[in-house]
């Protein structure tokens, strides 16, 4: 277990977590508009104490949507004040009861709780929601459900979101989220093909557990302070896949980004990509010559779909 304070990023102590703390129980992963109706429920009972978020360190299974760092950044910007991860083996085959008695009620003296109302937990997730009500309720403590929350009659869960990201319906899965799917990635050292176009990249690798969108070519937006330390935005267009035109290896997968306007050199920065439009499938060119002049057609396209964007 370990407690993230959300507006420092500092790791704290259990001991220095505010007794009477509303609670919100959950996963969070992609802190997404239904998770933000959970938090502005926990806001309305808080009444000026802090607001903690409770989850596992990691996903079962499945490909994540957000790190933690990104999780705890998200989570503080909609008025969480502390992360708390638990440690998913260590807690698996406890049964529900002895959940919320030893980890919550105990470990935590928690105000009030807030879940969703397809909240799981204990022994192969066998306790509901309504389980942790009663539970709550016999011990003193308010608990809230919070019914399923919808966008344009879409029911929005991480789920849903998981599945329009791997189709590449990343301007579907922005309306779910709330904002574009970005991630924060290093830059890597590349072959600089695109240096010899008149196109130059910047390459990153999608962490293995980290939800990538389908192969392609997309609008972006590219955020990143340069080594000078100016905050810059820009508009771009990327390419995720293996560069068939110029790389014979098709499990060689990269995101590969063309930034509008800068040509500085941001090896080795953190560098955020935020996916706005699928434009096109990948595919493989006759000739180098031939890719980029279909570069240069990606980035007008590009530059219709960010048009009002930043």
């Amino acid at each position: 277990m370990h407690i993230i304070n959300c507006s420092s990023g500092e790791t704290v102590s259990a001991a220095s977590l505010p007794s009477g703390a509303v609670f919100l129980l959950g996963y969070f992963d992609g802190v997404h508009r239904g998770h933000r109706a959970l938090i502005d429920c926990a806001a309305g009972l808080a009444e000026g104490k802090a607001v903690a978020a409770w989850m596992f360190e990691r996903l079962p299974k499945g490909e994540i949507l957000t790190d933690n760092t990104e999780k705890c950044a998200l989570l503080h910007s909609y008025g969480v004040d502390y992360a708390v991860f638990e440690d998913f083996d260590s807690m698996k085959d406890l049964d529900g009861r002895t959940f919320f008695d030893d980890v919550i009620f105990r470990r935590y003296h928690p105000s009030a709780l807030v879940c969703g109302f397809n909240f799981r937990f204990g022994r192969r997730a066998a306790w509901s929601a309504d389980d942790l009500c009663r539970f709550a309720e016999e011990s003193g403590i308010v608990c809230e459900i919070v019914p399923h929350f919808t966008m344009d009659g879409i029911p929005v869960s991480s789920t849903a979101i998981r599945t329009l990201i791997a189709q590449g319906r990343v301007d579907k899965a922005a309306v779910l989220l709330g904002r574009p799917y970005s991630m924060t990635l290093p830059v890597m050292h590349g072959h600089q093909i695109g240096r010899t176009i008149g196109h130059p990249t910047i390459n990153q690798i999608i962490p293995r557990g980290r939800l990538s969108p389908s192969r392609g070519v997309y609008s972006c937006i590219v955020e990143f302070t340069d080594r000078d330390g100016t905050p810059r935005i820009r508009g771009g267009v990327c390419n995720i896949g293996s560069r068939p035109t110029v790389n014979r290896d098709e499990n060689d997968v990269t995101l590969e980004t063309y930034i509008f306007d800068y040509s500085g050199d941001l090896y080795d920065l953190p560098v955020r990509t935020s996916f706005c439009e699928k434009l096109r499938d990948e595919r493989k060119f006759a000739s180098v010559e031939e890719l980029a002049e279909q570069i240069a057609r990606d980035s007008e396209h590009a530059l219709q779909s960010l048009a009002g964007r930043f």
